[in-house]
Parts: structure tokens; C-alpha cells; sequence
């Protein structure tokens, strides 16, 4: 509602894959989303988000791992609310409505680059080895033999504080 009457201003909803196989009223609610300068590109799409990424003047997520994936590719990345990089400084956090139509407006400037390399090195290392646990992915992995995940748990979270949130979308942005 904020950007219909911008016309300056397109924003670009990037679906996560995996909504697809989701049937609730919050993916039904983003497909009905619709304005001239507001775009729903939906999960089946084949749309890369690194394409787009590369395209657009700043990158908006919800958590999303895109947000500092954008700081690495040199856009300005703007996240609402938490994600597991927050504390590296690498994207503009808001907190609220006002902050977020402010950082859309102002924000132009790209955190760091430097700042994502930590992450990066911790997500294709997993850090420290362990004695006895075997990191599979960020979320799970095996622990002297039995495999563990914290996916379940994560998800029951962000159902029940974060209902929207499931899956992270990622908003790309244009000024013209």
C-alpha cells in the first residue's frame, strides 16, 4: 500500500521454492498482492534471485540469506526483523513501518563487503570441527551416529511467533 502511489519505486516479491508445496492463507494472501509497481513473482517461477540481485538498486528480506548474499554482490541489503547474520553488520536493520518506508527511500549505501566473509567461511566450514557431532547443513546434522535437525523445531517457531514467516520472502528493488 505504501509504494502503489510511487511510481518511482518497484518492488518485486521473490517467492521462496519451497511455497509451492505450501497451501495456507498466507501464501494465498501474496498471490492476491497486486499493484502497478508491485510484482509476485511466484515459487514455481524459474526466476534466479541472483539475477535479480544483480539487477535491482537494493535488496529486502525477512531473514532471508539473500540479505547478505546482496551486501556480497554489492547491493544494499535492508532486513525487517532478525536473521542468523544479523550481528555481522551487513544489512540496514528496521524495526518498524517508518524505518522500513525510510530505509526503501535513503538507503543506497552497501555495508562492507569484508562483513560477509566471516559467515561465508563459517557456512562452508560449519567452524571448529566437533568430536562428535557432523554438521549435514546449517540446521542438522549427525551426532555420534543419530541424525539430528533442528528444521522441525524452527519451523514450529515461525509458525507460532511468526506466521508469515515461514518461509522468508525476499523483496528486490528498483528506483527509476
Amino acid at each position: 500500500e505504501w509504494a502503489a502511489d510511487k511510481h518511482d519505486i518497484h518492488i518485486y516479491l521473490r517467492m521462496h521454492p519451497r511455497l509451492q508445496e505450501i497451501s495456507n492463507t498466507s501464501v494465498t494472501e501474496l498471490y492476491r498482492l497486486n499493484s502497478p509497481n508491485f510484482y509476485v513473482i511466484r515459487p514455481e517461477s524459474s526466476t534466479s534471485s541472483y539475477t535479480l540481485i544483480d539487477h535491482c538498486d537494493a535488496v529486502l528480506t525477512f531473514g532471508s540469506r539473500a540479505g547478505i548474499e546482496a551486501t556480497f554482490w554489492g547491493k544494499p541489503s535492508i532486513l525487517v526483523g532478525t536473521a542468523v547474520y544479523e550481528s555481522f553488520d551487513v544489512a540496514h536493520q528496521v524495526i518498524d513501518k517508518q524505518d522500513l518506508a525510510s530505509a526503501i527511500l535513503k538507503y543506497s549505501h552497501v555495508k562492507p563487503k569484508v562483513n560477509t566473509l566471516p559467515f561465508g567461511l563459517y557456512m562452508l566450514t560449519y567452524g571448529i570441527p566437533y568430536k562428535h557431532y557432523q554438521p549435514d547443513t546449517f540446521t542438522s546434522g549427525m551426532f555420534k551416529g543419530r541424525h539430528i535437525s533442528t528444521d522441525g523445531l524452527l519451523l514450529s517457531l515461525s509458525r507460532a511467533k511468526f506466521s508469515r514467516k515461514i518461509f522468508w520472502p525476499v523483496f528486490y528493488i528498483w528506483h527509476d
